[in-house]
C-alpha cells in the first residue's frame, strides 16, 4: 500500500487492468474481424470498419467514438497488441505461416468431406535445382533461394473440373 501526501504535479494515471466484461466484448469484435484478424495491428485495429461500426453502434451519441470510450487501458497500444495476440494464438494456433496453412489443410482433410475440399494440395519444393524457363534458361530466383518454393493450389472441385476442360487459359500477370 502507498500512501501519497501533498500536491502531484502529474495527472492521474490510467487504469491498467481491463474489466473483464470488457475484455469479453473485445474478444467478441475480435473475432468479428474473421480474415482480417490474421494480421492486424493496433492500430489497423482501431480505424477497422467493424471496429467503427460497433462503436458507433454503442456510443450513438458520441460523434467519433473511440475504443478507449470501452474502457480507458484500450487506449494503450501495447496493451491492445496483447489482446490482439491473444486473441490470434486462439484462432491461429499454429500460427499464420507455412504451418499454419498446413494446419488448416489438415483439420479440412479430417473434418470436411473430399467434395468441400478447397485446398488441393501444397507442395514444398527444393529450390537447391536450377529452375528454367521454357526455352531453357535459368531463371532469377530471388534473394532467397535457400528458401524452399512454397505452391499452394486452392480450389473447389466443380472449378477443378471447369479448369480441366478449359480450351483457353488467361492469366493477368499485372496482378501481384
Amino acid at each position: 500500500m502507498t500512501i501519497s501526501k501533498g500536491p502531484h504535479s502529474h495527472p492521474v494515471p490510467f487504469p491498467e487492468k481491463t474489466p473483464v466484461s470488457v475484455k469479453v466484448e473485445l474478444d467478441q469484435l475480435l473475432r468479428k474481424l474473421d480474415q482480417d484478424l490474421a494480421d492486424i495491428a493496433p492500430r489497423s485495429f482501431l480505424r477497422h470498419p467493424v471496429v467503427q461500426s460497433y462503436l458507433s453502434t454503442k456510443f450513438p451519441l458520441l460523434k467519433n467514438p473511440m475504443l478507449s470510450d470501452l474502457h480507458i487501458s484500450l487506449s494503450n497500444r501495447s496493451h491492445l497488441k496483447v489482446y490482439i495476440e491473444s486473441e490470434k494464438r486462439s484462432c491461429f494456433p499454429a500460427g499464420t505461416g507455412w504451418k499454419g496453412l498446413l494446419y488448416v489443410k489438415e483439420r479440412q482433410d479430417s473434418e470436411l468431406p473430399c467434395e468441400e475440399h478447397y485446398i488441393r494440395t501444397m507442395l514444398e519444393l527444393s529450390t537447391s535445382e536450377q529452375l528454367t524457363d521454357e526455352e531453357g534458361l535459368i531463371e532469377d530466383q530471388g534473394p532467397s533461394s535457400k528458401d524452399p518454393l512454397r505452391i499452394v493450389i486452392c480450389m473447389s472441385k466443380t472449378s477443378g473440373r471447369r479448369f480441366l476442360e478449359a480450351q483457353y487459359l488467361q492469366s493477368d500477370i499485372a496482378f501481384k
